[in-house]
């Protein structure tokens, strides 16, 4: 991108100063700005950006567009399985991210803990090449978790997302969906920084064991969904 500003021709080329950005950008721009700290999460990062341009970042959110026929989809889906509380699972994450991922048969027993304990049924969401890997999940756990529906675009799985009670997933891009749709969310972290990489939203979790996936236990993660159901249960506006 830097490269493609040099080659145009303007003359004013903002980016990150050296040390904050990738692959030599700043020897591409002529005013560089540094971020407010070294751990921030990457929004605020590059919100540090538009705020030397001179825009408001106070109360930046996302906006996420509804759509009324993913809407209608997933009303057709619950409706036939019969749902209306129920929490999202999504175990998958990139192939590049694969590190990242939580073993199956803890998000089983996870969907189990969280059908005995909170009385909400999970759905196993998947996108390509994922539906094996939920399927096992599903499998793991007996009545207390249902197959997706097929996401035929981000639309469909915001929707799916947006009107559940709480959403869990590991470092991906679902996991940042939940937060532009404004649903709760607990995420599971491993080899990267939360604080830099977590969801950009006041009501999420994160469980965070830095040496390995495999450290995060299913009383951690169930703990960080009760924690937080209880706290949105709670909250004046939920009454």
């Amino acid at each position: 991108g830097a490269v493609h500003g040099l080659v145009s021709g303007v003359r004013r080329r903002v980016g990150f100063s050296r040390g904050h950005c990738r692959e030599w950008n700043h020897l591409f721009t002529n005013v560089h700005v540094t971020p407010p700290g070294e751990r921030i999460n990457r929004v605020d990062k590059f919100l540090s950006v538009a705020a030397y341009l001179g825009a408001s970042i106070h109360d930046a959110a996302y906006r996420l567009p509804e759509s009324a026929e993913s809407r209608s989809r997933v009303d057709a889906f619950l409706a036939q399985e019969r749902l209306s509380g129920y929490a999202v699972i999504h175990p998958g994450t990139s192939d590049f991210g694969k590190e990242k991922r939580w073993l199956p048969e803890r998000f089983s027993a996870l969907a189990r803990r969280i059908g005995q304990g909170l009385g909400l049924k999970s759905i196993v969401t998947w996108g390509p090449g994922e539906r094996e890997l939920a399927a096992e999940v599903v499998a793991g756990c007996a009545e207390h978790a249902v197959l997706s529906m097929q996401t035929r675009s981000i639309l469909d799985l915001a929707e799916l997302i947006r009107h559940a009670r709480i959403f869990i997933g590991c470092d991906s891009g679902p996991l940042h969906l939940a937060s532009a749709v404004g649903a709760a969310s607990v995420g599971l972290f491993g080899p990267k920084d939360p604080l830099v990489y977590g969801p950009y939203s006041r009501t999420h979790r994160v469980v965070y064991k830095p040496d390995s996936m495999s450290a995060i236990t299913v009383d951690d993660a169930y703990q960080a969904v009760e924690g937080l159901v209880g706290e949105i249960e709670a909250a004046p506006c939920a009454r």
